[in-house]
């Protein structure tokens, strides 16, 4: 579920593209004005009843006002700054991606004899089946959803793609090792707090910090395959979670992470975790209260816990933490400190924590513990 955001089509579409032109002709293509706030704080700006009220005073006045502005001004050019390098990263792993994958076709293509061209056409891709598309759907819907037979073809076409492009990664992992022909460009990581409710091992080889809100059916979507990594690697995988709540646009969100919060008070964290998660009724209030109650707290105090604001400090910190580390969707994930955003497909995980496992011993820079 995206994060509403300021218009600004050049950063969400063409950012690596434009960023580096607007970079390089800003000062040249739009002039910043002068700072308002800047000059004599001596000159009169009004008057009162023949005297004379000063910029000081002015400045003293909207004090409050021009350092939530500041602060605001501050944060954004930050994730700019964040969401720009992100977009490097992306683009030369990409590119290196590209060019490692044509590398191994060529000497491949030169060992055989042929060209890269039949090389490629020799990659089999198995099909879709009806239950496949069927199962994809099931674990996709929510509430007003459209009905299956609407978007049966689209959600083909999607798995068709993507086993073309597993079929096609694997060839050229395959080929890769034949060739040996390994990647070493540095990941770009993001300092991390790994503090909050967890599961996994304290000192697991990979920590992975979940930003996400109870009422995202993106978040809902990713749950599973998570619970999954975890079984994956028991030893080796921490998972932290991190209060993201989009009140905005879930009007429940917000209620939610305030009963888990309180319900981490009592050891209940993940109870209430996964209640809300599993049930597929509409986040309430009431829901709320139920699944506390399955999970046998002591529902006075929970109670009270919720009506007072007390949990509103621990999902502020989370939410500012956020914030500086330029999170614009939940479920947002750090892996070791290495951003993955959205609900992706489960391999794309498992693929960043087999490189980290790889890299061992584990960057000092990976997260704080």
């Amino acid at each position: 579920m995206r994060i509403p955001r300021l218009p600004a089509s050049c950063l969400t579409v063409l950012l690596p593209a434009c960023m580096s032109v607007f970079l390089a002709g800003a000062a040249a293509a739009a002039p910043v004005a002068a700072d308002p706030t800047a000059g004599d704080g001596k000159r009169t700006v009004a008057e009162i009843a023949g005297k004379p009220v000063t910029f000081a005073e002015l400045l003293n006045e909207a004090h409050a006002s021009l350092a939530s502005q500041s602060n605001e001004y501050e944060l954004r050019r930050r994730q700019l700054d964040i969401d720009y390098r992100r977009a490097q990263q992306a683009t030369l792993e990409e590119q290196l991606d590209k060019f490692l994958d044509r590398r191994a076709v060529e000497l491949e293509a030169d060992a055989r004899k042929t060209n890269a061209l039949k090389l490629l056409g020799e990659v089999k891709t198995p099909p879709v089946t009806d239950e496949e598309v069927r199962a994809l759907y099931e674990a996709r819907k929510v509430p007003g959803a459209p009905a299956f037979e609407q978007v049966a073809a689209q959600l083909k076409e999607g798995l068709e793609q993507q086993k073309t492009e597993a079929a096609l990664q694997r060839f050229y992992a395959g080929l890769r090792a034949k060739h040996k022909i390994t990647a070493s460009l540095d990941p770009l990581r993001s300092p991390v707090a790994a503090d909050g409710p967890s599961r996994g091992p304290t000192d697991a080889l990979v920590t992975i910090v979940e930003f996400a809100d109870f009422q995202c059916p993106y978040c809902r979507r990713l749950e599973p395959e998570l619970t999954d990594i975890l079984k994956r690697y028991p030893t080796q995988v921490r998972l932290v979670y991190k209060h993201y709540p989009l009140d905005d646009i879930h009007p429940q969100a917000l209620h939610a992470a305030q009963a888990a919060v309180c319900a981490g008070n009592q050891g209940k964290f993940w109870e209430i975790h996964d209640g809300i998660f599993a049930d597929t009724t509409p986040l309430s209030l009431n829901s709320l209260r139920s699944i506390a109650q399955r999970a046998e707290m002591d529902t006075t105090k929970f109670e009270e816990c919720v009506r007072s604001q007390d949990p509103n400090s621990v999902i502020g910190a989370d939410i500012r933490a956020g914030n500086d580390l330029a999170v614009r969707s939940t479920p947002a994930l750090f892996v070791n400190g290495r951003y993955i955003e959205g609900a992706v497909p489960e391999e794309k995980i498992v693929a960043v924590i087999e490189d980290e496992l790889k890299r061992q011993p584990a960057p000092a820079t990976a997260s704080t513990r």
